[in-house]
């Protein structure tokens, strides 16, 4: 039986190959929500939301080891993020949505990558 380090790794390893995606991902809706709505972009949405929603996850998991030096990632301003995501789903604004993902997910989500890196490099 693995470990909680062991494990640990295996999902900041899963973290390092997926970031790239789930970060190219988000752009591109921002960009749709923004400007250029397509015809799968509720589907994208979607799946975006789903890969915020596992880095959140992998994030839990994870806390102690990735902020064990500095507090690189804030749990308070992440629950306050996900707070407005609430609040700017509910208008269905894409612009606001955009925005939203754009200023609290996009800079999270690229910590994350960062943090990940940095620990299995380490």
């Amino acid at each position: 039986m693995k470990t909680k380090l062991e494990l640990q790794n295996d999902v900041l390893n899963e973290l390092v190959d997926y970031s790239p995606k789930i970060i190219y991902g988000t752009k591109e809706l921002i960009g749709e929500l923004k400007d250029n709505r397509q015809e799968d972009t509720d589907a994208l949405f979607g799946l975006v939301i789903k890969g915020i929603n596992w880095v959140i996850e992998v994030f839990n998991a994870c806390e102690k080891r990735i902020n064990e030096k500095d507090n690189v990632v804030d749990k308070n301003g992440m629950s306050a993020a996900v707070t407005r995501l609430q609040e700017v789903l509910r208008q269905k604004d894409d612009k606001k949505i955009a925005n939203c993902l754009q200023d609290d997910f996009l800079p999270f989500l690229e910590t994350m990558d960062k943090a990940a890196n940095q620990l299995m490099t380490a």
